[in-house]
């Protein structure tokens, strides 16, 4: 599927900042060209052959390629993955929820997924032993430097002392940061990514995640051609070989997704250590956490080390949208009324494993919730009663009392709200009557309302409402209708017509079109799915501005961010080496990237409620 000139841009410009120029340059030529074999992509490209595999490596190991072998012709072909590359914005969000909700070594963990892309168990295991190993090397020279430091402070304090100058020994001073290093063992690595598949954060790699979906679907049509009988099918067969397939589609995306494991248990070691399997057991703080690091504890299971896993990003989008949805609610609503929505999205998290509904969903509104279930699992400090007006029953209006009490046809009662403020939707549960999310239309049009008030202000925004409730409406009848003067009128339609928000329709009264303006009547109109896409597309543009911008004031400290990253610079204060104007430019340059990342953050929680991703 096609994407806009911005997401194109912005999605090149995020793999150039995360991997480098090599995998941005093959990545760039498929996002423009579309799937091409590597014959094509090596000219396209100008890289030697070696250049173009390291590249291809790299990218299909982010999942930012898919990749299809062609079972008669053996030719591979390649294609862009653009949610891949558009969730790099989302990795510090994930980080921060995943800490936030798991500790800290979920969140080492999810650091490191996201670092690797997919790995096996066995190699993160690897890999954490390692860095434990170059951890505790780097703290074991920095007590040698600490301890160089000490003797020649005590020399030097010997002498003075001799000479008078200096009574007693001085304060040792080191000015190398010893860093903490892992103390998380492997059993409770294992029980972390235990919990992680279970909340969803992680998932199994399968085949089917490195082709297309377009790919996917093809094959599947092709087998299903295969099983059926030839000839001419009826209205029938056609209408089950569709369905058939939007089963096996459903089948194959939720292979991995919700694939869960089984740990199993370790044998004995047959040492009565304080603890599991000879783990030592750590004093337990108020808080639940050992020693305030994590509340991880090896319970003796085990996942399978061959397993293959990876973030995932659309579980991990649900948690981010239901956080924007409840400042939404917040925002509008209430704090009361935010926590109780905020409880009831909780309830709802488990059962929703994409923001973007299933086109092949049985459900027709999702999951749902009763209210005997939130009240069940309300925190025990949030007053529903708290926040809510008391009214008079002289100023009551009995009529809509009685309509809002009134029963439905399946025993429940509940308002049918078609304001704004609607966040929910009425449907029917499992078991009797629940309440599901109403996402997709409140959401995006409470953020483009947003937008559209920022961009041009209240008087704007007031016409927009009008266009939405009439339709298309002449200047007079609009002017009428939103209480604003003429002048005031046309100059904020030329504005918002000149942004692309608004567009004219010429109407003629007869069919005579040569008697100019005075025969003709012009209707102006509000599309708003083009007006989402057209707001998308400029904060897209504004984020790929910001990165641009960052990468030129990176360049502008190149040759202090290369002395700063030095191995052998990379764990000492860089006010002990540099020079005060080095240190300086330091200051500013970060100044600078906190602001610029700072505002790409803000546009990627804007984002996070808009559905413009690409597969299905």
């Amino acid at each position: 599927m096609s994407q806009s000139q911005c997401m194109v841009e912005l999605c090149a410009l995020l793999v150039h900042e995360t991997y480098g120029e090599l995998a941005s340059r093959i990545f760039t030529i498929l996002l423009r060209r579309g799937r091409l074999p590597i014959p094509t992509l090596a000219r396209h490209t100008r890289l030697t052959p070696k250049q173009l595999r390291h590249g291809l490596v790299v990218l299909v190991q982010q999942n930012l390629i898919y990749h299809h072998t062609d079972s008669v012709t053996g030719v591979t072909h390649y294609e862009a993955n653009y949610n891949a590359a558009y969730a790099l914005l989302r990795s510090g969000k994930i980080m921060s929820f995943v800490e936030t909700r798991h500790g800290v070594l979920a969140r080492e963990i999810v650091h490191n997924l996201l670092l690797l892309g997919h790995t096996k168990i066995s190699d993160l295991l690897d890999a954490y032993e390692a860095q434990k190993k170059e951890q505790f090397r780097l703290a074991q020279l920095a007590r040698e430097e600490a301890q160089r430091q000490q003797e020649e402070e005590q020399e030097e304090a010997a002498q003075s002392d001799e000479n008078g100058d200096l009574n007693g020994v001085t304060e040792i001073r080191s000015d190398t940061q010893i860093p903490d290093p892992i103390s998380a063992s492997s059993g409770q690595i294992h029980t972390a990514l235990a919990r992680l598949f279970n909340a969803g954060l992680i998932e199994r790699v399968v085949d089917s995640m490195f082709r297309s979906p377009a790919d996917i679907q093809d094959e599947l049509e092709k087998e299903l051609a295969r099983e059926s009988s030839g000839g001419v099918r009826t209205a029938k067969q056609k209408i089950e070989i569709a369905n058939r397939l939007k089963h096996k589609i459903r089948d194959l995306r939720r292979e991995g997704t919700e694939w869960r494991p089984h740990p199993r248990k370790r044998p004995f070691n047959g040492d009565h250590a304080n603890g599991v399997n000879g783990a030592s057991k750590r004093r337990r703080l108020s808080s639940g956490a050992a020693n305030g690091e994590s509340n991880y504890e090896d319970d003796g299971s085990y996942l399978d080390a061959d397993l293959v896993i990876r973030v995932n990003y659309e579980k991990c989008t649900v948690i981010l949208r239901n956080a924007q949805l409840v400042e939404l609610a917040k925002h509008k609503i209430g704090k009361t009324t935010s926590q109780i929505y905020a409880q009831f999205l909780n309830l709802l998290e488990p059962r929703l494993a994409r923001c973007r509904p299933d086109i092949d969903s049985e459900e027709d509104s999702g999951p749902t919730a009763t209210i005997e279930q939130i009240a069940a699992t309300l925190d025990k400090n949030v007053d529903p009663g708290f926040g809510i007006g008391k009214l008079s029953s002289a100023r009551a209006d009995n009529v809509k009392v009685e309509k809002l009490h009134q029963p439905r046809k399946n025993g429940v009662s509940a308002p049918d709200v078609k304001d704004s403020g609607n966040i929910n939707g009425y449907s029917n549960g499992v078991n009797g009557n629940g309440h599901a999310v109403n996402i997709d239309d409140h959401s995006e049009e409470e953020k483009t309302d947003q937008l559209l008030l920022d961009m041009f202000g209240d008087k704007a925004l007031r016409m927009v409402r009008i266009f939405k409730k009439y339709g298309k409406i002449d200047e007079k009848a609009l002017e009428k209708a939103a209480l604003i003067k003429q002048k005031d009128v046309r100059t904020k339609l030329a504005e918002m017509q000149m942004a692309g928000i608004v567009e004219i329709q010429e109407v003629p009264k007869d069919a005579n079109r040569n008697n100019g303006n005075t025969r003709t009547i012009f209707l102006w109109f509000y599309d708003c799915d083009r007006v989402l896409q057209v707001l998308v597309d400029r904060v897209l543009k504004a984020m790929s501005r910001l990165l641009q911008r960052l990468a030129h004031e990176r360049r502008g400290a190149q040759t202090i961010l290369e002395l700063i990253e030095r191995s052998d610079l990379r764990h000492a204060d860089p006010e002990a080496y540099l020079e005060p104007h080095q240190y300086k430019d330091l200051q500013n340059i970060r100044r600078k990237e906190a602001m610029l990342m700072g505002q790409i953050c803000f546009f990627v929680s804007e984002c996070i409620l808009y559905s413009f991703n690409t597969t299905s």
